[in-house]
């Protein structure tokens, strides 16, 4: 019989048995290890708690460990360390927390069924066994949309889950149950239904897009309800231009310049 000394060693072999390795970094990208300082190719993500945080115009790119997958980050995007094990069978659980911001990755197919990747957000876990897949989380509400390219992923939230099909999307706000799947465009949407002009130079701007997407006007973070709906107070700019950017979750984004309504 073993002692808990010679668990608690074997159990720490197993561990460093795991890792996501950074294979590219743009911009400002933060290692988030024993504090923090810039990340480098060839870091490595081998514990819980340790994480890639992206600002502004940045963005990283993790391999997670023998080739299991890829994940590509966004700017703005926290993404930390929940569990990398392998089980008694064999099989590998890959588990990540995305705080905030959007992430897309694609997962080969797993061959052992005791294996799993789990994202895991302030809303909800998404859970795949190998698929294409993208998130957004807002940085201001933690609502959470997920989009599938191929292969399915389970949403789960208050003991409920849906099964979100290649090319479909769902999304989850705090302390609710998942949308229905449905049908998912790739290519950014915007409909503006008003741009006025309020009193002290303020514009209130109304717009559609799609439901999961993330929305910055003139770089501040707009959160986009579960109907997909745009609502801001918007001050004046210099130049009399509205600067929106839609970032949907699987990476694809939109920039779209609004020419202000005159006095």
């Amino acid at each position: 019989m073993l002692g808990s000394d010679s668990l608690t060693a074997q159990t720490l072999r197993t561990a460093s048995q795991r890792w996501l390795n950074v294979q590219q970094t743009q911009g400002s990208v933060t290692y988030l290890a024993n504090g923090s300082r810039p990340a480098r190719v060839g870091d490595r993500l081998t514990a819980t708690g340790q994480g890639i945080r992206t600002g502004s115009r940045s963005s990283a790119i993790l391999n997670v460990d023998d080739g299991i997958g890829v994940v590509r980050i966004a700017e703005n995007t926290n993404l930390v360390v929940s569990s990398l094990s392998t089980q008694a069978n064999g099989g590998k659980v890959t588990e990540m927390n995305v705080t905030q911001g959007q992430a897309r990755l694609q997962v080969r197919r797993f061959n052992n069924p005791g294996s799993r990747l789990e994202i895991k957000t302030p809303a909800g876990v998404a859970a795949v066994r190998g698929t294409e897949f993208g998130v957004t989380v807002s940085s201001l509400s933690g609502k959470l949309g997920v989009a599938t390219t191929s292969g399915a992923v389970a949403v789960s939230a208050q003991n409920q889950s849906v099964l979100v099909q290649p090319n479909q999307f769902s999304t989850i706000n705090p302390g609710q149950a998942p949308t229905p799947p449905a049908p998912f465009n790739p290519n950014i949407r915007m409909d503006v239904q008003e741009l006025v002009r309020q009193g002290g130079g303020n514009y209130q701007l109304r717009a559609m897009t799609d439901p999961p997407n993330l929305v910055f006007i003139n770089g501040q973070p707009i959160e986009v309800s579960t109907t997909g709906l745009v609502s801001a107070v918007v001050p004046a700019q210099p130049g009399g231009m509205i600067t929106l950017l839609i970032r949907n979750p699987v990476g694809t984004e939109q920039v779209y310049q609004l020419a202000t309504p005159t006095p």
